[in-house]
């Protein structure tokens, strides 16, 4: 758990996720994605059940926000529509460039099969 987490981190996948679908109101849709994602790599549970399942872990200390349990499924349920095809590819185009950056690679102007 705490080693997706430094991984996470050391991509920037929140801010990346933040930064490519700002959510106005509640919380940050990068936080809400890296923690269905913890589950569904960890522990795969339906997202009615992911709220329990975050609270029994160590991941509020690690992602430092309290899910409600009151409004969390709907709030989990409607992360994914914030996540359009746009926004995904915005944010795969950052993380390649910090993969690319980070792991000092040389991309190559054309791929051959």
């Amino acid at each position: 758990m705490k080693a997706l987490h430094a991984i996470a981190e050391w991509i920037g996948l929140v801010e990346i996720i933040n930064q490519a679908a700002p959510k106005t109101n509640g919380l940050l849709l990068g936080e809400l994605a890296f923690i269905i994602a913890a589950n569904r790599v960890l522990d795969p549970r339906p997202k009615y059940a992911v709220p329990k399942w975050y609270q029994r872990t160590f991941l509020p200390e690690l992602v430092g926000i309290d899910l409600p349990s009151d409004s969390t499924y709907k709030t989990l349920t409607r992360c994914p529509d914030y996540l359009t095809d746009d926004v995904q590819t915005d944010v795969e185009m950052v993380l390649a460039g910090r993969m690319i950056e980070g792991f000092r690679l040389e991309p190559e102007s054309t791929c051959t099969m």
